[in-house]
């Protein structure tokens, strides 16, 4: 017994000792592909196949961390479980890696549902996950220079979410006019090996390391006791699916920037559009309302001089002047095509200022590309081209308009006059989406009324409290960040409290009333560790919010070394996803 102690130490302190080692390795390879991001790699079975890597890809599967950099201590052994048994496991799995004999297990796959619908969820083991977590770090090294270099992807990325997302679309919104919403069709599923081996043979020269990976992707599927061999796809939920998903469709998000410039560049020279501070790239209805402003303006000072009565006059030029308040001075459509892809996921979008014509064309280019070059189909029901002064982007549960601003302006002669100017994208929350989900939660019914939600009846109060007032954080998280209107999350924040009070009635048989006057208006109880636990009012959460906007500032702008990676940030939480602890 104090023989394998003393030997499990050594082994921990071997592994301690090579940490460090072991990320400089995975540094320096991200060091080369970024200085070079079209380097040929080689000898990268070297680097997963080790005894210290292989430990790392196992702490972050426990800890749940990424690639995170930070040393454990003798203590953290327990947490790893660093033991005999798994001690061998490791040792076997190098020495089998290095022979090529490490075969994947076949994946075991049991029905989920997800929205009322039937899904096949394929379950992974636990050999897998760290030897997919392993091969997920050096595909990270290799490749995120090459995304960071195109930066249009913000999905499954270090220090990535929807939030970089949104400040792409506030950087980039003002002028654009149109916009084309697209989604990509069962991309998981439908996911060419032939065309992702091709992809990564451009890159990666290791032939046991490309012979791993092309073993992983064909995974046999248990359906009934039967083995069953994939063909397409990727497995639902593993640990270097999102990477190679990414690595398979930067291929089309490179292809977007070509076959825009393409189209774009004739429509430009044909039509010749202009730069923006060209003065023929102004709205002509609104330079000749403009005009005829002036006109009036001069008119009404002779019929002053001519003591002649002017309130016919004044009343047209109010008129005109409350019509071009609502024109844009600017006509976008006579300026440079210019255009915005961003993709989140298998979700994507493009702002332009080029008319509804133009996007279809472009949209039409997209769509034959993805099918003949990787094989893959768009939804064609949420593909849309929208008009952003009309209709609302919706996009990742946001909602996005054209936003125009009055403002008052002096001339030389230090007369007032105003002027209509295109602010940009308003950006809200996109109500429908987050209310049906509400819907689907139990939380209000199918008239939007509030309403206990049955399931969690079951709980103790206090458990009851943590969850509400965890969605009700996770709501602001989501969104707070990236809206204009702040104050609209008010409404999430009432109806999920009124159903937080529901709840609790409901299992103390008992009604609202007798909540608040027992628990107060957010809902104070405490659990059996004499922690309170509360729904949080909505002064409270905002208060808390500005105060993590620094802390979200650093976490965008700080260098992305190697070490830091996660693939998840704590602002791309589903609010809905949490679970009763």
């Amino acid at each position: 017994m104090r023989n394998s102690i003393i030997q499990i130490r050594k082994e921990y302190q071997k592994y301690l000792s090579e940490k460090d080692k072991n990320f400089r390795q995975l540094q320096k390879l991200l060091e080369l592909n970024r200085n070079n991001t079209k380097k040929v790699n080689d000898n990268l079975i070297k680097i997963i196949a080790n005894e210290s890597v292989l430990w790392q890809a196992y702490e972050n599967l426990k800890t749940n961390n990424g690639a995170s950099a930070k040393k454990p201590t003798i203590k953290d052994a327990e947490r790893i479980e660093f033991n005999e048994t798994n001690i061998e496991k490791i040792k076997n799995l190098v020495k089998n890696l290095r022979k090529e004999k490490f075969e994947w297990a076949s994946v075991r796959k049991v029905d989920t549902f997800d929205k009322k619908k039937k899904r096949p969820l394929k379950i992974v083991f636990f050999e897998d996950k760290i030897i997919q977590e392993a091969i997920r770090m050096v595909l990270n090294a290799i490749y995120e220079p090459t995304f960071t270099k195109i930066n249009n992807n913000h999905g499954f990325r270090p220090k990535m979410s929807f939030h970089t997302a949104m400040e792409e679309v506030r950087k980039n919104g003002k002028g654009k006019t149109h916009a084309i919403e697209g989604e990509i069709l069962k991309v998981y599923d439908k996911l060419n090996h032939k065309i992702l081996m091709n992809i990564l043979e451009k890159r990666i020269k290791d032939k046991k390391f490309l012979r791993l990976i092309k073993k992983g992707l064909q995974f046999g599927i248990e359906i009934n006791t039967k083995i069953k061999h994939s063909i397409i796809g990727v497995p639902q939920r593993s640990i270097c699916g999102p990477v190679l998903f990414n690595i398979y469709m930067n291929e089309f998000d490179m292809a977007v920037g070509e076959i825009i410039k393409r189209i774009v560049k004739v429509i430009n020279e044909k039509e010749k559009r202009h730069e923006k501070k060209s003065s023929t790239s102004q709205n002509k209805e609104y330079r000749i309302i403009q005009i005829k402003i002036h006109e009036i303006s001069k008119k009404i000072k002779r019929e002053i001089k001519a003591n002649k009565p002017i309130k016919t006059l004044l009343k047209r030029k109010r008129q005109l002047t409350i019509k071009m308040k609502k024109k844009s001075v600017t006509d976008y459509s006579k300026r440079i095509i210019e255009y915005k892809y961003i993709r989140y996921a298998n979700d994507w979008m493009i702002l332009t200022n080029g008319n509804e014509r133009i996007c279809e064309k472009i949209a039409h280019e997209l769509k034959e590309w993805l099918k003949e070059k990787l094989e893959i189909k768009i939804h064609e029901t949420k593909t849309k081209i929208i008009n952003l002064k009309k209709s609302p982007l919706k996009f990742l549960g946001f909602s996005m308009m054209i936003s125009n601003d009055n403002r008052k302006l002096k001339n030389k002669s230090n007369i007032t006059s105003s002027k209509t100017i295109n602010v940009g994208l308003k950006v809200g929350i996109d109500d429908e989406k987050i209310m049906k989900t509400l819907k689907e939660k139990g939380f209000i019914d199918e008239n939007e009324k509030i309403r206990h939600v049955p399931r969690l009846i079951q709980y103790k109060p206090w458990e009851i409290v943590e969850q509400f007032a965890s969605i009700i954080r996770g709501i602001f998280n989501y969104y707070y960040h990236a809206i204009n209107v702040k104050l609209r999350l008010n409404k999430y924040h009432y109806i999920l409290r009124f159903s937080c009070y529901k709840t609790i009635a409901s299992r103390y048989k008992s009604t609202i009333r007798d909540v608040i006057i027992k628990h107060g208006i957010n809902v104070i109880i405490e659990d059996p560790k004499k922690k309170i636990r509360k729904i949080p009012l909505c002064r409270e959460i905002m208060n808390d919010q500005w105060k993590l906007s620094e802390e979200r500032i650093k976490m965008l702008t700080k260098t992305n070394r190697i070490e830091n990676v996660k693939e998840k940030t704590r602002y791309e939480k589903d609010p809905f996803s949490v679970k009763i602890r």
